[in-house]
C-alpha cells in the first residue's frame, strides 16, 4: 500500500512539473510601430551656422518583419517651426528593413535661419492612413522642439574661477545682467556680501572685450570697495580678466582672474 501511495505522489508531482513550462511571450499581436520617445529638446550653439541633421527614431512594437515595410511621417497641426526655413525634410517615408525593429526618420535644422535665441517646435506623428504597419496609441506623436542659444548664453552658468593673487581656485556662477550684453558674477573674489554682485560687460564683436566698469561692491565683512577691470573672451565661454580692488581710494590688490566654464 505504502508503494502505491508512493508512486501515485511521483506522478502527481511529474505531472506538475509538465505543467509548468514557461508562459510562452512571443508577441502574437498586430505590428504596431511608435516613436521611441515623444519629445527632443535641442539647443543650437551661437557660434552654429552649418546644417545639423537630428535622427529621430522609430521602433516595431513587434518581432522582426519578413519583408520591408513603409512608414510614413507627417506633419501635426501649425507649428511655429517654418518648413524650409528653420527645418526640412528630405523623405517623409521611412523604410523599416526585413529583420530590423528600428528604423530613423531624420530632420534638417537650419542653424544659420535661426535668430539669436529664438524658440521654435514642430510636431511629427506617424501616418494611420498612408503607413504600412500601424501606429500604436502611444508615442505616435513627436514633439521637436529647437532654440537658438543667444549670445550672452555662452557666459551663463558656473564657472570655475582662478586666482592667482590669492592661491585660490572656487566656482562662481554668471547671471544675465538687466543692461544688454553684460553678466553679473555673484561669487566675485570668493567673499561677496549676501547678494552683492558684480556687472561685466562684453562687446559683441571681433574684439571679444570685457569691462568691469568702475562699481561699489561689499564684501562679507562689509568693507566697501570700489571695483573696475578689463579682459577678453572667446566663444566657448572662457574668460580672463584683469581686475583691481580699491579701498578708501587707494589700490588694495590687482591680479588677474581666469573663468573656465563648468558644463553639464
Amino acid at each position: 500500500m505504502k508503494n502505491i501511495i508512493k508512486l501515485i505522489s511521483i506522478l502527481s508531482i511529474i505531472s506538475f512539473c509538465v505543467n509548468c513550462t514557461k508562459d510562452n511571450k512571443e508577441y502574437n499581436g498586430k505590428s504596431l510601430v511608435e516613436f521611441t520617445q515623444n519629445e527632443l529638446y535641442k539647443m543650437i550653439s551661437f557660434t552654429d551656422t552649418a546644417d545639423i541633421i537630428i535622427p529621430i527614431k522609430i521602433q516595431l512594437e513587434s518581432k522582426s518583419l519578413a519583408e520591408n515595410k513603409t512608414i510614413h511621417i507627417e506633419i501635426i497641426d501649425s507649428n511655429t517651426a517654418i518648413l524650409g526655413k528653420h527645418y526640412i525634410v528630405n523623405n517623409y517615408n521611412v523604410e523599416l528593413k526585413s529583420g530590423d525593429i528600428f528604423a530613423i526618420f531624420n530632420v534638417i535644422v537650419k542653424a544659420s535661419k535661426f535668430t539669436e535665441g529664438e524658440a521654435v517646435s514642430v510636431l511629427f506623428g506617424i501616418s494611420a492612413d498612408s503607413s504600412e504597419i500601424k501606429p500604436a496609441n502611444n508615442y505616435k506623436i513627436f514633439k521637436l522642439s529647437i532654440t537658438k542659444q543667444s549670445f550672452i548664453d555662452v557666459f551663463v552658468g558656473s564657472y570655475k574661477c582662478d586666482e592667482p593673487a590669492n592661491q585660490d581656485s572656487y566656482i562662481t556662477s554668471f547671471i544675465p545682467g538687466s543692461e544688454p550684453n553684460t553678466i553679473q558674477n555673484l561669487n566675485f573674489w570668493n567673499f561677496p556680501s549676501t547678494g552683492q554682485k558684480l556687472i561685466y560687460t562684453l562687446t559683441k564683436d571681433t574684439s571679444m572685450n570685457i569691462q568691469i566698469k568702475e562699481q561699489n561692491w561689499i564684501d562679507k565683512s562689509g568693507k566697501e570697495y570700489l571695483i573696475s577691470g578689463s579682459g577678453k573672451y572667446d566663444i566657448k565661454g572662457n574668460m580672463i580678466v584683469n581686475y583691481q580692488i580699491r579701498y578708501n581710494g587707494i589700490i588694495y590688490e590687482s591680479g588677474i582672474h581666469t573663468f573656465t566654464p563648468i558644463r553639464d
